[in-house]
């Protein structure tokens, strides 16, 4: 019996900020899978909160970003970006 690969594609992984995933058309008759392919990671889509200071008793905020689709945060050092804790985001409130 001939393998006859269906016309739809099915994404075995799904590509995520930082990862490739892949997708391949699956066979009709056995689900072996052919003409896999790469799905190209899509990068962070980042959305910029401003500093914020600390005032008397209510802690500030460091300047950030967040990528809109993972959620990770990230500070800005010199050009380029490096993951943040929770705990590197805020500043301890002004005495």
């Amino acid at each position: 019996m001939a393998i006859r690969y269906s016309t739809n594609w099915t994404i075995d992984t799904a590509a995520t900020c930082t990862t490739d995933g892949s997708q391949s058309q699956h066979c009709e008759r056995c689900d072996t899978k052919g003409n896999i392919t790469v799905i190209t990671a899509t990068g962070h889509t980042m959305q910029k909160t401003d500093k914020v200071e600390a005032g008397c008793t209510t802690p500030g905020k460091e300047a950030y970003y967040t990528c809109e689709t993972c959620g990770k945060h990230f500070g800005q050092a010199g050009k380029k970006l490096r993951t943040l804790t929770g705990m590197e985001i805020f500043q301890q409130p002004a005495m």
